[in-house]
């Protein structure tokens, strides 16, 4: 499980597009059992 907060969905989406972001989506596929399942929520309170 990895859990992450963001500023906002521009600091996601950059974080997506860095290097280590990119080297780690390839590796992931290879060592993981199934899919991830991503799932995004807002704080509401």
């Amino acid at each position: 499980m990895i859990y992450e907060i963001w500023r906002d969905q521009a600091a996601l989406n950059d974080h997506v597009l860095q290097a280590h972001y990119l080297q780690f989506s390839a590796l992931a596929g290879e060592l993981l059992v199934e899919p991830p399942i991503v799932s995004q929520m807002i704080q509401i309170a």
